[in-house]
């Protein structure tokens, strides 16, 4: 099997259904019944997912396998069962409520039948459930990037949305599990690091895929913008040295930014900023240099306000 495709779902039974019936289409327009099948696990939904899956099994030749949850065992869990039980070269996960473009589904199935590349990451359009744009993320050219630090450091952070992001199968399990302590719910992005150190990865962005925002989530950001979540991927593609140390800064900056936008007060942002500091996950290197990050950073950021000011006078 060339590709399988990855549905982790929970309690979204209309859009996943949705979704199954488009790559239905888009996998009998291309004819590749006997290359790509889908494979949904559901977190024990209570509504009628398991039903109206096993429907749409009933009612086409595309290989659907429905896998069940004996309770809701979480997103990241989930997710790596889905992965688990995947024995194609190349898998492809997408969120129940998201939705590939049919030329987007194409130049992926185009490019790794080439076999160029061991990652895609695809642009994303951010839609309300009433098909709203409300943000959008590197719209544009595509980019390939030959395998290496700059394709970690510069796609890595891009594999929190999950939604189109195609990689190479065997191994990458493997290696995201090889230390428990750092299991976390971004692990898409260990995922993404891992394929960009063995091969050329692309970032595909003529078509991006529509994410559904603003609906409940199965899970919270907590108190710290789950920095501590998403940092332990650092040492999992990097333990040590100068790399570990570059894709960290990367990480925190990218935190300080997202904890302006999900945070609305000047405590709640200082005690996030605070909380990511001290993250037992970042390496005691980091931790030494970091005070020293922050004072040039926050001079930066001041200069800036104030050649701004200067030039609009």
């Amino acid at each position: 099997m060339l590709l399988d495709i990855l549905i982790p779902t929970f309690n979204r039974v209309s859009p996943l259904e949705k979704n199954i019936n488009l790559l239905i289409e888009y996998i009998s327009r291309l004819g590749l019944q006997d290359e790509v099948a889908i494979i949904i696990s559901d977190n024990y939904s209570s509504d009628n997912t398991i039903d109206k899956v096993s429907e749409l099994k009933s009612r086409t030749d595309i290989n659907i396998s429905l896998l069940k949850q004996t309770e809701n065992v979480g997103l990241e869990k989930n997710a790596a069962y889905i992965l688990s039980k995947s024995k194609s070269k190349f898998v492809m996960y997408l969120g129940d409520d998201d939705f590939l473009q049919f030329e987007y589904f194409k130049k992926v199935i185009s490019t790794i039948k080439n076999g160029s590349v061991s990652c895609i990451i695809p642009s994303f359009l951010a839609k309300t459930v009433d098909d709203k744009i409300i943000g959008q993320r590197s719209l544009g050219e595509s980019k390939l990037f030959h395998k290496g630090f700059d394709a970690v450091n510069n796609l890595t952070l891009l594999g929190h949305q999950l939604s189109g992001v195609t990689f190479l199968r065997e191994g990458t399990l493997e290696h995201y599990l090889k230390n428990g302590d750092l299991r976390n719910i971004y692990l898409f992005m260990s995922f993404v690091g891992f394929n960009c150190l063995r091969g050329d990865a692309l970032l595909l962005t003529e078509y991006p895929v529509d994410v559904t925002v603003g609906e409940k989530k199965d899970w919270n950001y907590g108190d710290d913008g789950l920095f501590n979540e998403k940092i332990k991927n650092v040492p999992l593609i990097y333990n040590s040295g100068l790399n570990r140390l570059k894709l960290e800064r990367k990480f925190y900056i990218s935190n300080i930014y997202s904890i302006f936008s999900i945070y609305g007060t000047t405590r709640d942002r200082f005690k996030a900023i605070y909380l990511a500091s001290v993250s037992k996950n970042l390496s005691s290197k980091f931790k030494i240099y970091l005070p020293l990050f922050i004072f040039i950073f926050g001079m930066n950021k001041v200069l800036r306000s104030i050649f701004k000011k200067i030039g609009a006078e």
